[in-house]
């Protein structure tokens, strides 16, 4: 069940004999993809920096478990063929730093050391979409870029934050990359990304 309003997120257990480090979140769902019922404890990733960096002893003998959602990815890749993949923080469209149109989805509302979303809960049920307009001028991307270092946001008709479950974009030119979890897709046409609610368990 996902977080709930005034609720104390995860629950206590006494700490598995088995789980899986990871130290990117690429690296959770390479894992989690194999065996779904896993533990995680994260040295490194988005999530990690969501979470607030937390270090797990080994000589805890009782720790929190986190359900956390995941990111289902349907890309349509320039042969017309389907295919899916997973995220566990972000899907990019486009680069913020570059000409064009920017979407970034975000699990955790962060990226690298840009808190993109703060509303954004990795455990809420939905995904937050930031999209920046290629109308944009640049002064005001880099206004926005230096905000979102802060957890701020720049009010501005080209920039918009919206919350929901799915969504579906399609390619507007040849040099528009997606990025899954920081990793580059180059043949893509199409590209839907739906939240799927308590699909893994971090402990901390």
């Amino acid at each position: 069940m996902t977080i709930e309003k005034n609720k104390e997120w995860g629950s206590e257990i006494s700490h598995p004999a088995s789980v899986v480090t990871a130290d990117s979140d690429s690296a959770v769902i390479e894992n989690w993809l194999t065996d779904p019922d896993r533990y995680f404890v994260l040295h490194g990733g988005d999530l990690h920096i969501a979470l607030g960096q937390p270090v797990l002893g080994i000589d805890r003998t009782v720790v929190r478990a986190l359900p956390v959602d995941v990111l289902r990815v349907e890309i349509v890749t320039a042969d017309n063929t389907r295919q899916v993949c997973w995220a566990l923080s972000s899907v990019q469209i486009g680069s913020w730093r570059k000409r064009g149109r920017y979407v970034c989805v975000s699990n955790t509302g962060h990226l690298g050391k840009l808190q993109l979303a703060p509303r954004a809960h990795p455990n809420d049920g939905e995904m937050d979409v930031v999209t920046i307009s290629s109308d944009i001028d640049w002064k005001q991307r880099f206004i926005a870029y230096r905000r979102a270092q802060l957890g701020t946001h720049l009010p501005h008709p080209n920039i918009s934050v919206e919350r929901g479950t799915t969504a579906s974009w399609t390619r507007t030119g040849s040099r528009e990359h997606l990025r899954i979890d920081g990793n580059v897709v180059a043949s893509w046409n199409e590209v839907t990304v739906s939240i799927v609610p308590d699909a893994l368990t971090v402990l901390v």
